[in-house]
């Protein structure tokens, strides 16, 4: 089998099909298109999925990966999964894009294993499922750990874990404030949802959040008693353990973590807070206001890049004008005038561009 490299190429109305010892995909396009591939190493970087998916399955030896990075997208798929990967010992899912999928954005199906590579880290994943069968992260008899500043939100589900997969989903426990650990928020039904002999062995140092909550936030599908160590995560201001957690006497919840408050406050700490208990609140037109503010008054802070992301998100509950947002990115001067701001902002305004046809 020979190995293959393709890069700086459109593919429309189109399959890419095969198998071969390695495959490297990068700086390319797939519209209604999608990458079938079996056997040996798949690598995608920096390439665009419009209506398009990967399929990985079926690795040949103990050693194959795949490995999908570097700001790839993927985005509008009308199928079942955005990211299909079964069969493989090792993968690594960083640096993505993954969001208005359908369906599911990364489907987990037999594969990873105790001594492989099996990380999902540093994504963002959102707004996937129509109806009520979408999910960010599908996990199927595999391993999986689920790691970095990423953020799972306003999926159908969050995080599925099923048929005896082993499950870590960790965040920074450094952390000062809930932009710096993973966030897994604002899903539709259940952030983190677990069946029988699945449930993750680790679970700390996140955000678990949803503060209009119709359902609990971890669910665990379950006829056999198992003590469930979920303590040393934030669950937002409105968590009830009782309602929250399920089944309730399961769970060990305490200590609660309140991140690392002890470090200290300052104006753009104070108003991004602020932001957040408007969202909370469904303040939108405040919250968005704080963050601008934080953007103006504070832009060489940490707060202010968080503070761009968190317009994007805050966006489709406010105006949804992502016409006004992008030029709000395009003429802000102090975006605009920041080094720290140029990758953020690139990516912030690709997607615009990309998802949102401006």
């Amino acid at each position: 089998m020979k190995e293959l490299n393709i890069d700086d190429i459109i593919f429309k109305n189109c399959n890419l099909k095969g198998k071969s010892k390695s495959l490297l995909v990068k700086n390319s396009k797939f519209k209604n298109s999608s990458i079938k591939y079996s056997k040996g190493d798949l690598i995608v970087e920096n390439t665009e999925f419009d209506n398009s998916n990967i399929v990985a399955t079926m690795g040949n030896s103990k050693s194959s990966i795949v490995e999908i990075k570097s700001g790839s997208i993927l985005m509008n798929y009308d199928g079942e999964t955005a990211v299909y990967i079964e069969g493989y010992n090792n993968y690594k899912i960083d640096d993505c894009t993954i969001f208005y999928n359908s369906k599911d954005g990364i489907g987990i199906f037999n594969s990873g294993s105790f001594r492989g590579t099996n990380i999902i880290i540093d994504n963002i994943i959102m707004n996937n499922g129509l109806g009520n069968n979408g999910i960010g992260i599908k996990l199927y008899h595999s391993y999986a750990n689920i790691f970095g500043d990423q953020l799972i939100e306003q999926n159908q589900y969050g995080i599925t874990s099923l048929n005896n997969s082993n499950v870590s989903i960790r965040g920074n426990s450094q952390a000062n404030y809930t932009y710096e650990t993973q966030l897994i928020r604002y899903n539709s039904k259940h952030q983190i949802y677990a069946t029988q002999n699945s449930f993750p062995f680790h679970i700390k140092w996140n955000g678990i959040i949803d503060e209009d909550n119709q359902y609990p936030l971890v669910y665990y599908s379950s006829s056999i008693y198992e003590e469930l160590d979920v303590s040393d995560n934030y669950w937002g201001n409105n968590f009830d353990p009782e309602t929250d957690l399920y089944p309730a006497s399961y769970y060990n919840y305490l200590p609660i973590w309140e991140l690392n408050s002890g470090a200290g406050s300052n104006g753009a700490e104070e108003m991004y807070n602020s932001a957040q208990d408007k969202i909370a609140q469904e303040d939108y037109s405040g919250a968005k206001a704080d963050f601008q503010q934080i953007i103006f008054d504070y832009p060489t802070s940490k707060y202010a890049q968080a503070a761009m992301r968190e317009l994007f998100s805050l966006e489709e509950f406010e105006n949804n004008d992502y016409v006004a947002l992008k030029s709000y990115y395009n003429s802000n001067s102090n975006i605009q005038s920041n080094p720290e701001f140029i990758g953020l902002t690139f990516q912030l305004q690709k997607l615009l561009s990309i998802e949102k046809q401006l």
